[in-house]
């Protein structure tokens, strides 16, 4: 009975506050979590890349993000003057395991970086990290 009546209570106080996190907080109920939406992702963390079964290919896993429709990743062998990569165009996968990419020059080494993207926009490229494809 107790149970119940404090689900109501806390129903009539979200209902009340419509979002506002000064009311929320000053309710005296524990948030279960701080309101998020409208976000752009965090950029995308831990990137791993290793050869893949064959030779001329490389695997790219990294940590996935909750509440993400697809993630861009790019690479590149080129290198400008400076020394900096010369992207190709972003490529997408829904997927943070086992993306593949084949058909690479043997003992070439790639860059690449990654980004995640939900309905409010697009997460900052990842720092580049690099890898000599077996």
């Amino acid at each position: 009975m107790l149970a119940e009546q404090l689900r109501q209570l806390a129903f009539y106080v979200n209902k009340i506050a419509d979002g506002d996190l000064q009311i929320l907080l000053s309710s005296g109920f524990i948030l279960s979590t701080y309101p998020t939406s409208g976000m752009v992702p965090d950029v995308v963390q831990h990137i791993d890349l290793r050869d893949g079964r064959q030779s001329g290919q490389m695997r790219i896993d990294f940590r996935a993000q909750r509440n993400v429709l697809l993630y861009e990743y790019r690479y590149t062998h080129i290198l400008d003057a400076a020394g900096n990569p010369v992207w190709e165009e972003p490529l997408t996968t829904s997927s943070s395991k086992r993306v593949l990419l084949e058909q690479l020059e043997p003992l070439q080494r790639y860059y690449v970086q990654v980004r995640a993207v939900n309905t409010y926009g697009k997460s900052t490229w990842s720092d580049p990290v690099s890898f000599v494809v077996r």
